[in-house]
């Protein structure tokens, strides 16, 4: 962490002083160490060496005896003089010899007390220095301790400094994410209806198009702005980016292969929105559920059928879409009337309603062409079926069709056609078995 601050410099330089001082006391313990273990040779050696000189000095101590033993034998016999002196010299150098091995002894042995003293020296010394490393350390660990603490986050300067210096920028990113949401939330149904009417064709003229496609694009669009603000969020407050970046795209492709179906979903919505299959309002079946869009987006359509119920299909599911109310109705009428009735009479009649009905204020704005009659349709076994249509717009043909079927029924009421409905007549032997009453 970059240092900023007199504390943490100090902490700092409290923190190396103290690492050299424990390295010099780690160096000197070695030294010591290398010392000891010369000494430690040495005093093995010179035990070596005085034992030998030991050794020495007892043989010479047994030989001594030995030549004064043969001195006194050889005196109380009578042995010549020459003998006598011989034996005399021979011990006196005895003497000599053991004198000097026992100077040697003494000498050693005080050269091997003077090593043992510088043992022990060194030894407590090594010790100070050992219990010097150890308040080093533990000077050192209360040292890093301040410095972690001063250099961390939590720490009230550097919340302070964090907050001076990158609180604007990260409020800034907020408040642009929630001016640009803000704004898209305004703006995204107007810019889409200025992108349909830009269209041609009369579909591009209602506006459930742009009301589908703004609350999709609003949808899509509000994901990438939090998306965006929260890494920009991220940059300023000092993360690495690029490894949540990373980390996101291994996390994304992980979803994306454990949710087939769902980006199947997304990609089937874009399809049907980018093909305009269907809005909100349009009249649908979609495999065998029939209903009025009520709610589109990248991965469910939410259909309201007759009976109000709400079923939520998944894009991916749609297979096959029929849209009843795709740019313009058309409201097609059979009417079955007897076999007695004059068809062409008849016919009249149905396109004098029609444009009767087509004449009103009320349901003739609905109606986008003149009445087409078909004619005849076919005979049936209770009556001939006459059928027409009336073109309407996209989500009116149903009420057309009623209204339509009311002023017939009326109509005909009036001019005395009849309507002809199948008949069915039921049959039932006499039971000749059963008993006369």
């Amino acid at each position: 962490m970059r240092l900023e601050s007199t504390a943490q410099l100090e902490a700092q330089r409290e923190v190396e002083r103290t690492q050299l001082e424990m390295q010099k006391a780690e160096q000197a313990v070695v030294e010591y160490v290398k010392r000891r273990e010369s000494l430690q040779q040495q005093i093995q050696f010179e035990s070596v060496l005085l034992d030998a000189a030991e050794r020495s000095a007892e043989n010479l101590d047994e030989a001594l005896q030995v030549w004064l033993t043969r001195a006194e034998e050889k005196t109380a016999l009578g042995a010549e003089r020459e003998d006598i002196e011989s034996l005399q010299r021979g011990l006196l150098a005895v003497e000599d010899g053991l004198l000097l091995s026992r100077n040697q002894i003494e000498k050693r042995r005080e050269y091997l007390g003077s090593l043992e003293e510088r043992l022990a020296r060194q030894q407590r010394e090594q010790d100070l220095v050992t219990a010097e490393i150890e308040a080093r350390r533990e000077e050192l660990k209360e040292a890093e301790g301040r410095l972690y603490w001063l250099q961390s986050p939590l720490h009230p300067a550097n919340v302070t400094r964090w907050f001076r210096e990158r609180g604007p920028r990260i409020l800034f990113v907020i408040m642009v994410a929630f001016v640009l949401l803000v704004l898209l939330r305004l703006s995204v149904r107007r810019i889409a209806r200025v992108a349909v009417r830009r269209r041609r064709g009369e579909r591009a003229l209602t506006t459930n198009r742009a009301d589908t496609l703004a609350l999709s694009f609003r949808s899509a669009a509000t994901v990438l702005i939090l998306i965006g603000g929260i890494l920009l969020v991220f940059q300023e407050a000092g993360f690495d980016v690029k490894t949540v970046l990373g980390g996101a795209a291994i996390l994304g492709f992980a979803v994306a292969f454990g949710a087939q179906n769902l980006m199947r979903d997304y990609f089937t919505g874009f399809m049907i929105l980018l093909e305009d299959q269907y809005e909100l309002g349009d009249l649908v079946t979609i495999e065998d559920i029939t209903g009025t869009v009520e709610k589109v987006n990248m991965r469910t359509t939410m259909l309201r059928d007759l009976e109000g119920r709400v079923h939520f299909i998944p894009n991916g599911e749609v297979k096959s879409v029929t849209n009843r109310s795709y740019v313009w109705g058309r409201a097609v009428i059979e009417v079955p009337v007897s076999y007695k009735e004059k068809v062409d009479h008849v016919m009249e009649v149905l396109l004098e309603v029609a444009e009767e009905l087509r004449a009103d204020p009320e349901w003739g704005p609905m109606i986008t062409d003149e009445p087409v009659m078909l004619g005849v349709d076919k005979f049936t076994d209770y009556g001939v079926v006459i059928k027409f249509m009336l073109k309407t717009l996209p989500d009116k043909m149903f009420p057309i069709r009623r209204q339509m079927l009311r002023r017939v029924k009326n109509k005909f009421d009036e001019v005395g056609i009849v309507i002809s409905v199948p008949h069915r007549m039921l049959l039932q032997p006499k039971d000749e078995g059963l008993p006369q009453s």
